[in-house]
């Protein structure tokens, strides 16, 4: 990797995602049982209000939450 020019971080990266791979991590996580109650900030939220579609950014990107 050093003939080919990689930086030192791009090979502890390689290296670390390789030794991962070897012990059979798979990078799935694995999803939380949902709440069957309505979290406390919108508690007092009327349902009408909770229906409607509403633009949410995450990780920098923009999505639709309904």
């Amino acid at each position: 990797m050093d003939k080919a020019g990689l930086s030192q971080a791009a090979q502890g990266a390689f290296k670390q995602n390789y030794e991962q791979l070897v012990r059979g991590v798979t990078g799935l996580v694995r999803a939380a049982p949902r709440s069957t109650t309505a979290p406390p900030l919108l508690a007092g939220v009327s349902s009408l209000a909770t229906r409607q579609p509403a633009l949410v950014e995450h990780g920098g990107r923009a999505g639709l939450s309904s």
